[in-house]
């Protein structure tokens, strides 16, 4: 993960707040109430800063603007780009500080990489992009005999969801095919942090992900597979998806990831977040899905993703348990998300795996 600064020189009165506001959801996803706000101080002004870095996947391309906010929290303006402004994580390792002029597009950074790690996270990046999103014949699959067949957790969904091409789907396809073209793009990409996402060519609400545990968690370089099926509600009601990584039920390798598959997430529907939290038509998505999966749920506090232990948080006995749940992690992650993917990798995975491992 790389935890990103702002540093951004802007003009206000003393009752206007600077935010930045972009792509992601740590930015807002283009909601100005729900951008990042930035803070400044009397020796620093007109100098506005992050306050706390945001934690964002190597491999991600985002886009963002400056915007200044009233006393009252309605937008002031926007500000005035030819074009907004743009950067990717995928070639940095350190924490990065991006240093803006309020009309400036030039982004300057702090990159203390050495050279050598950043052509290989470059060459990486080249050999995999092809494989980030593909199209792939899932449903065919899932009917061909035994021998050849792969394994989909909603066969049946796809069997009663006869209505996928009728006209009263439009906006379910017209909206997933712009998700797919921006997943195309915003799917982190490097050797330390990836997703990778298949569908099906000819039902786009037919998916398959494929994410990477990130370095520096338990879930390190293990291939995580996930089932996900569109609804036919959808955008108004969120995706299905369930994880299949836990041979066969056997392993739960998370309190948020059940051996039956029940992924716990408040985006989801299956976890009663704050309302903030919970899925918004408008503005949740499939990528804000997958990378909340890989960053809120596969991350090094496994033990305290049970929201009952919270409370030990900080506390020796709560640390301990910790390192126990993440020891048990790492033992199951290089047995059967790292051994035995190499070993017997997915036939819709095959070629990605043989590529990355």
């Amino acid at each position: 993960m790389i935890k990103l600064n702002f540093q951004v020189t802007a003009y206000t009165n003393f009752t206007e707040t600077v935010k930045i506001c972009g792509s992601i959801p740590e930015l807002g996803q283009w909601d100005p109430q729900k951008a990042f706000e930035l803070q400044t101080d009397p020796e620093k002004y007109p100098k506005w800063y992050s306050k706390t870095p945001i934690c964002l996947p190597d491999g991600l391309e985002i886009e963002f603007k400056i915007l200044i906010l009233t006393q009252d929290n309605n937008l002031k303006k926007w500000e005035d780009l030819h074009m907004n402004r743009t950067y990717t994580t995928q070639i940095l390792n350190e924490n990065p500080l991006l240093i803006m002029e309020e009309s400036n597009i030039e982004i300057l950074e702090q990159n203390m990489t050495p050279i050598k790690q950043l052509n290989e996270n470059k060459s990486y990046a080249q050999h995999l992009a092809p494989l980030r999103i593909q199209s792939y014949p899932i449903v065919s699959k899932i009917y061909e005999n035994p021998e050849n067949a792969i394994e989909y957790s909603y066969k049946c969904k796809i069997t009663n969801s006869q209505n996928y091409l009728n006209d009263d789907n439009n906006r379910k396809q017209n909206r997933l095919k712009n998700e797919l073209k921006q997943l195309s793009r915003q799917l982190p990409l490097s050797e330390t942090n990836s997703i990778f996402l298949i569908y099906d060519e000819k039902r786009l609400d037919v998916m398959k992900a494929l994410i990477f545990g990130s370095e520096g968690t338990p879930y390190a370089h293990g291939a995580f597979i996930f089932d996900i099926f569109i609804p036919e509600e959808y955008p108004n009601n969120p995706p299905i998806i369930s994880i299949t990584s836990t041979k066969g039920g056997q392993i739960r390798f998370n309190p948020n990831l059940y051996a039956d598959g029940l992924v716990c997430l408040s985006l989801l529907g299956t976890w009663n977040g704050s309302s903030d939290e919970n899925w918004n038509p408008q503005y949740s998505n499939i990528y804000q899905v997958l990378v909340s999966i890989q960053s809120l749920i596969m991350n090094e506090d496994v033990y305290f993703n049970e929201p009952s232990y919270e409370q030990y948080r900080e506390s020796e006995y709560g640390n301990n348990l910790n390192k126990g749940y993440c020891n048990i992690v790492r033992y199951y992650n290089v047995q059967h998300t790292i051994n035995d993917m190499i070993e017997n990798s997915p036939k819709e995975f095959q070629m990605l795996l043989k590529n990355t491992f």
